[in-house]
């Protein structure tokens, strides 16, 4: 049988403003963000990285009355900050409502310093 790991979620602008909910899926992803260099005949002899993307994608179950996070405030999944890119609330006769959010981060970026 499967072990069950229940995770929370929050946003807003402080601990004592936050959403809790209990997260039903979560995707975690990272990518280079680099340049390709070129010798003089336009051949690739290498890359430089010089960023990294994290995104991040959560549905997670709420109460009814929750407020979406807003596109552009920052948010913690699973204990890392990230940018709110999109939200969505999902309603169903068959299911508890549930929030879907996108989310990105950058190392560069001072708000993603503890991005996974």
């Amino acid at each position: 049988m499967a072990e069950t790991v229940t995770m929370n979620a929050s946003w807003g602008v402080s601990a004592s403003a936050s959403v809790e909910g209990i997260v039903t899926d979560l995707s975690l992803s990272e990518e280079a963000i680099h340049q390709p260099l070129q010798n003089e005949t336009g051949a690739v002899v290498g890359s430089t990285q010089y960023d990294t993307r994290k995104t991040a994608t959560a549905t997670i179950q709420v109460k009814a009355a929750t407020a979406l996070p807003t596109a552009g405030s920052e948010i913690t999944i699973a204990g890392a900050k990230y940018c709110c890119t999109r939200a969505e609330k999902v309603y169903s006769n068959k299911d508890y409502v549930k929030i879907r959010v996108d989310a990105e981060a950058y190392t560069n970026w001072a708000g993603a310093a503890t991005a996974p």
